[in-house]
């Protein structure tokens, strides 16, 4: 149908603009806010440049459903002012028709969405800490004081620095028993993943703690066999956020089998997974507005509206999985609460706007 070709088209096109437009402000915020780095001397000009350009598809992946209610927005209440949805609607156009134009522009951009979050973002994301670690001074693990820990059964790894090449320097490897007593210490100054599925352990000495008192042996080489390996220690460098759905519920099995807390990556798997309704919840969200006559520079405070709405949408699914991770909340509704309440309101309001 003409109508839903041309609807299409010009929501899409409003959506692309208004995606590059916040994309490149978030951008530009990022850079100035890398700028003290470069003055601090951490890195260069030109490396922070090269970080914000792998930081983009993150943007982009997360001002998306922002940049689809302001395009839908700006898209309806034109059409509004210029009376066009006012003649669509005469000419037998229902809001099934509308929505069924929404839904088609909304599973388009849950399938990019799927495909940055999937694909791209697990990529940019390690490029972008690559860059901030080329420096021997940064590594990926430089905000956790004692270094990166993982667990693995009853033995502990406690690692200082993990280098970007997944060499692991300043390791600590603590082995209990069933009953939590300390039964060895291994302490090294280097570990290289070897192929054949093993750490090898570089001019250290392991600590065993007996009966009879601590007994230490010295190594200058040294073999540790392991679970824990490159892939889950890039998985531990990433935020869960960022993470690919496999390689989050692999970490979320590895932890519950392990007895560990899981909530925070189980949150991240559902948002994952439910995010990609967002672009579709902010389409109808936006809806309502062309049935509302736009007058003047009106169109620039439904932007506005729309966002604080985006934002809001935002703030409370921050709210709740904080709210989760404290209370020991279920992380689907954590995940589920933001795109819940802001379906419910665009139904009300569709409803209501074609009563009236």
């Amino acid at each position: 149908m003409k109508l839903t070709r041309y609807l299409i088209s010009q929501i899409a096109l409003a959506i692309v603009m208004a995606l590059v437009a916040l994309t490149l402000l978030f951008s530009f915020f990022d850079l100035l806010s890398e700028l003290g780095n470069v003055s601090a001397g951490t890195y260069s000009i030109a490396q922070a440049t090269l970080f914000i350009a792998f930081q983009i598809p993150t943007r982009i992946h997360e001002v998306l459903p922002i940049a689809t209610l302001l395009g839908a927005l700006f898209t309806f209440a034109r059409l509004a002012q210029n009376h066009e949805y006012t003649i669509m609607r005469a000419s037998a156009w229902s809001p099934q028709h509308a929505i069924r134009a929404l839904v088609l522009i909304g599973l388009a951009l849950a399938l990019i969405t799927i495909a940055i979050s999937e694909f791209i973002l697990p990529v940019s994301e390690r490029l972008a800490n690559q860059v901030k670690t080329q420096n021997a001074d940064r590594t990926q693990t430089q905000n956790f004081r004692s270094g990166l820990w993982a667990r693995d059964g009853n033995t502990f790894l406690n690692v200082r620095q993990v280098l970007p090449d997944t060499t692991l320097i300043g390791v600590r490897i603590y082995t209990l028993d069933n009953e939590a007593h300390l039964l060895s210490l291994t302490e090294a100054d280097r570990g290289r993943w070897d192929p054949q599925g093993a750490w090898k352990m570089q001019d250290g000495k392991t600590t065993q703690f007996t009966p009879q008192g601590p007994q230490i042996a010295p190594f200058t080489h040294d073999t540790w066999q392991s679970k824990i390996n490159p892939d889950l220690l890039e998985v531990l460098m990433v935020k869960p956020e960022r993470m690919e759905i496999y390689a989050l519920y692999h970490y979320i099995q590895h932890l519950k089998t392990n007895k560990q807390q899981a909530t925070r990556y189980e949150i991240a798997l559902w948002k994952k997974l439910l995010y990609p309704l967002s672009p579709l919840v902010m389409l109808l969200l936006s809806l309502p507005f062309a049935y509302f006559q736009t007058r003047g520079g009106k169109i620039g405070g439904k932007l506005m509206l729309g966002l604080g709405i985006g934002l809001s949408f935002h703030l409370i699914g921050k709210v709740s999985s904080d709210l989760t991770l404290l209370q020991s909340g279920s992380p689907f509704i954590a995940a589920a609460l933001p795109l819940f309440l802001f379906a419910l309101i665009a139904g009300i309001a569709i409803f209501r706007v074609e009563r009236v």
